[in-house]
């Protein structure tokens, strides 16, 4: 078997696998079991992403997060509906002194004031200033959120399974959200 080959029927075998234990169908449609419910002003969305997507080279699979020692980033493009299209790319980032603390604690999310010597900062520039400070921050649709909040209501490090919950205000309204990944 040449290795073009044996990698294919590795990746027949993962998504299978994939299939039989992480997830749901809807619509006749297979979607990951991670999910993110969202609202804003009374409207609802959801991500969840297709199990198919993961053979698209520019497959993300979304509600996402990357967690490191002391940092956290959470991810995802919430829809009016299941396979329609992203309404808000949402991305939090999360700094602190353990990664217990982002377990554990409530995280909150609040534009810091910064000095700019020509008026007010970029999008951009503020989010360095976060990364450069380890100052939390989140936006929508690249758009700096005023202020929020993130929790991690629950989580099995052996099944890999966390849930929880977020809310972030900004100029349209405050977006609640729950996820289990």
């Amino acid at each position: 078997m040449n290795p073009g080959s044996l990698f294919r029927a590795t990746m027949a075998l993962a998504v299978t696998l994939c299939c039989l234990t992480a997830c749901e169908k809807h619509d006749g449609t297979d979607y990951f079991k991670s999910k993110c419910m969202a609202e804003l002003n009374g409207q609802k969305y959801i991500d969840q992403t297709p199990v198919a997507y993961i053979f698209s080279p520019a497959a993300q699979k979304t509600p996402a997060s990357d967690y490191d020692d002391d940092s956290a980033r959470f991810t995802t493009n919430l829809r009016t509906k299941r396979g329609g299209p992203i309404v808000y790319c949402v991305e939090i980032n999360l700094y602190a002194e353990t990664a217990e603390e982002i377990l554990h604690k409530e995280q909150t999310i609040e534009r810091a004031d910064m000095e700019y010597p020509d008026g007010e900062p970029s999008n951009l520039d503020y989010i360095i200033h976060c990364i450069d400070k380890r100052i939390p921050y989140a936006t929508i649709n690249g758009d700096v959120a005023d202020e929020g909040s993130f929790k991690i209501t629950s989580y099995d490090t052996e099944k890999g399974v966390c849930d929880g919950i977020f809310s972030l205000t900004f100029d349209e309204g405050t977006l609640t959200g729950e996820f289990s990944l």
